[in-house]
């Protein structure tokens, strides 16, 4: 079984800029170091692939380490 999710980028009310850059300028920019994960991971995304893992073979889940989700936090945490 598969769980999708998303991830949220949050800035914690620290001002910042927002660069958007196309597929073939990430596709170049991977072409001049394909060895570097986090340009592959832009790339993957840029394509509208994603990834994902089975949640039980996580780090987390094998040794029972509960996480929270942005969304969920906010709602017990922000009143």
């Amino acid at each position: 079984m598969r769980n999708w999710r998303t991830s949220s980028t949050l800035s914690w009310g620290r001002k910042v800029r927002r660069v958007e850059w196309n597929l073939r300028e990430l596709r170049d920019e991977l072409a001049k170091d394909p060895a570097n994960a986090i340009k592959k991971y832009r790339v993957v995304f840029a394509e509208g692939k994603g990834v994902s893992w089975d949640m039980a073979k996580t780090f987390n889940s094998q040794r029972g380490i509960g996480v929270t989700g942005v969304e969920r936090w906010a709602k017990e945490n922000l009143r």
